[in-house]
């Protein structure tokens, strides 16, 4: 990441505080903010500039604080700041996958419905055994499908439900091949 071709444009809301590069990086503009104090008085407090670094928030994206405007996520700035969005697609897509990687090249703007699509396709959400709320093994999955028996006692849906631990509706889902599920 060379600054020679880096671009700083204001974060809106925020303008000559705050700014975003193309890069993803965030920066404080030096300057002076206007302070009350308890007597009612206002003054002027230098503020320094530097550039901040980014946290990662729970789901994985990077973040900034920026004053007492709340915490932001980064690659929300950079996609406001730098990439026209005519159709009002309400979230942002990293199109590589790594939400580390908020360069304006890497961002664009898409449905939530797009976005998980994307994230589908690309492998970024765990399907089956690999989902972290997946009670079923695609060992069991396979078994389901190969021994189901529509009203069995044994091996009919309310049975398979309850050896499983899942809705037997589930079950019924799995083996008529209505539920995607990875075996």
């Amino acid at each position: 990441m060379n600054g020679e071709n880096e671009i700083w444009r204001d974060i809106r809301g925020f303008e000559n505080k705050y700014q975003i590069s193309s890069y993803g990086r965030v920066r404080r503009i030096e300057g002076y903010d206007q302070v009350r104090r308890k007597s009612g008085l206002l003054f002027l407090r230098p503020r320094k500039g530097r550039v901040l670094k980014g946290c990662k928030h729970t789901g994985g994206y990077l973040t900034v604080q920026l004053g007492r405007g709340g915490r932001r996520y980064i690659h929300r700035l950079v996609a406001e700041a730098f990439i026209p969005n005519p159709l009002g697609k309400p979230s942002v897509n990293h199109k590589d996958g790594c939400k580390e990687n908020n360069s304006v090249e890497n961002l664009e703007w898409a449905t939530y419905s797009e976005n998980q699509l994307h994230a589908k396709e690309t492998g970024l959400t765990p399907l089956g055994e690999a989902h972290p709320q997946s009670k079923l093994s695609n060992i069991d999955v396979q078994f389901i499908r190969e021994h189901y028996r529509p009203f069995d006692p044994v091996l009919g849906a309310k049975a398979l439900g309850n050896r499983f631990g899942v809705a037997k509706s589930i079950i019924s889902r799995i083996a008529n091949g209505t539920r995607r599920v990875r075996a």
